[in-house]
C-alpha cells in the first residue's frame, strides 16, 4: 500500500470511529440491537482499543521509520489487540445472555 492510500484510509477510519467513541464516553447511548446488552462505554472501549492498535501499527509504516521502531510498534499493537479482546469478552460477559449461556435474563412461567 502506498503512503497516500494508507493516510486516506487511516484518516477516514479515524473520522468515522473517533467521534462515535467520544460521544459514547460523554454519555450518548447508541441504539444497540439488544437492549439487555452490556455497558455502551465498555463497548466503546473495545472499539477505541482496536482502533488505537490499528493506528499504532500503521503510523510507523507510513512514516517510513527504521526496523526497531516498527518492531516496538507492532508489539504494542498486539498488546492493544489483546486488551480489545479482553474488553470484548468482558462486554459479552456483562450482558445477561453472556452470563447464562444464551438463556433469557428473566424466566417466564
Amino acid at each position: 500500500m502506498n503512503i497516500a492510500t494508507g493516510c486516506v484510509l487511516l484518516g477516514a477510519s479515524t473520522v468515522i470511529v473517533l467521534p462515535l467513541v467520544l460521544a459514547v464516553f460523554l454519555g450518548w447511548v447508541p441504539p444497540l440491537p439488544q437492549r439487555d446488552a452490556g455497558s455502551p462505554r465498555l463497548l466503546a472501549s473495545v472499539v477505541a482499543a482496536g482502533h488505537t492498535a490499528v493506528v499504532v501499527e500503521a503510523v510507523p509504516h507510513l512514516a517510513g521509520v527504521n526496523g526497531k521502531v516498527i518492531t516496538v510498534a507492532s508489539s504494542a499493537a498486539v498488546m492493544l489487540s489483546v486488551v480489545a479482546l479482553v474488553l470484548g469478552i468482558a462486554y459479552d460477559r456483562a450482558s445477561p445472555r453472556g452470563r447464562r449461556g444464551g438463556e433469557p435474563a428473566v424466566r417466564r412461567p
